[in-house]
């Protein structure tokens, strides 16, 4: 959706880069993924 949303804003010229943009900040805001379990570490 947010891709169709930024191609609207944007133009079509700037699909690719909105949609790589939004992979990015998810990635950096949540490194674990969208629906991501944190993990606990085992000795």
């Amino acid at each position: 959706m947010m891709e169709t949303a930024g191609t609207f804003i944007f133009g079509g010229s700037w699909k690719d880069v909105v949609a790589f943009s939004l992979l990015i900040l998810i990635l950096v805001l949540k490194p674990t993924g969208i629906m991501g379990e944190k993990v606990t570490e085992r000795m």
